[in-house]
């Protein structure tokens, strides 16, 4: 935690050093950015790809590969990889996110018309925007 916070509101989240920092309802959580795991590496994989067959314009391998990054991430719900923490740590982490792209907009004639849990639209009104 970094020296001047105690204690933080559930759902809440501090970017420290290296680190993202969330209150869930029974703990603390620290995602240390830049470790290696198993899981890490898999998800990297599966977007390297992805960001690959985008580049190619391959929108049938696109679809596929945007599923299969999608389920190892809803797979961490149950199964042998299965994880609490790691999808409550997920969760606030992308909230996190999302109010910051939320709150980028602030100063320009953007409207925000849709948000939802892994994205936000912004109306706008001109193609220079």
């Amino acid at each position: 935690m970094p020296p001047d916070v105690k204690s933080m509101p559930i759902g809440h989240v501090v970017d420290y050093k290296n680190s993202t920092i969330t209150r869930t309802s029974t703990s603390y959580i620290g995602v240390v950015q830049g470790e290696k795991s198993i899981v890490g590496d898999i998800v990297t994989m599966l977007i390297s790809t992805r960001k690959n067959v985008i580049a190619k314009g391959d929108d049938i391998a696109d679809a596929e590969s945007k599923f299969l990054v999608n389920a190892r991430y809803g797979s961490m719900a149950s199964g042998i990889l299965s994880s609490k923490t790691f999808n409550e740590a997920t969760t606030c982490t992308a909230r996190y996110f999302l109010k910051v792209m939320v709150k980028a907009r602030e100063g320009t004639r953007a409207t925000v018309i849709y948000g939802g849990t892994d994205s936000v639209v912004a109306e706008v009104g001109a193609a220079n925007e």
